[in-house]
């Protein structure tokens, strides 16, 4: 029998690995749907971007857990601060990711998807402050399968995307 920190870290794993093969699956329709220059115009944005997140946890998910863990600040409280400063700070960071985005030598697709994806990453970075009450309290079962579900409707939505040759601003 498994220990509860055991089966957290079980589940956690078959999730990874599921949402890893799912995601695998997404990236090989992805660069038959927009070829070789849609799919570097994708990766640029995506990248672009991922470089504010860095900079937005700069690993406060990872400390926030740790505070919650240790339980000496209440948790609603604790949630209430963190979620509150990911809010600005992303805000603040995600607003000015497309005014960056002007300044540099991008074509325009990719400037207009840094544009609409940052929407989309702000809201990636608001649910990170979740992910630590989850892992304190050893439930990540919630967590995985949110990322699962999240993880399948991409990937019919990947497929439709690639089946109607929508391609990159759908």
């Amino acid at each position: 029998m498994l220990s509860p920190l055991g089966h957290n870290t079980l589940i956690q794993l078959i999730g990874k690995l599921l949402a890893t093969l799912a995601g695998l699956v997404v990236v090989a329709f992805m660069t038959r749907s927009l070829g070789p220059t849609g799919f570097g115009h994708y990766t640029t944005i995506i990248v672009f971007l991922q470089t504010f997140a860095i900079l937005i946890d700069f690993g406060l998910t990872m400390t926030a857990g740790r505070s919650l863990g240790e339980h000496k600040i209440p948790s609603h409280i604790f949630l209430s601060n963190l979620l509150s400063f990911r809010v600005i700070t992303a805000a603040m960071t995600f607003a000015l990711a497309p005014t960056v985005a002007l300044f540099l030598p991008y074509p325009g697709i990719v400037k207009l998807g840094i544009t609409a994806t940052s929407l989309a990453f702000f809201l990636a970075s608001l649910t990170q402050s979740f992910q630590a009450v989850f892992q304190a309290s050893l439930k990540s079962g919630y967590l995985v399968a949110a990322d699962l579900a999240g993880k399948l409707l991409l990937l019919v939505g990947t497929i439709l995307v690639a089946q109607l040759n929508l391609g990159l601003m759908a």
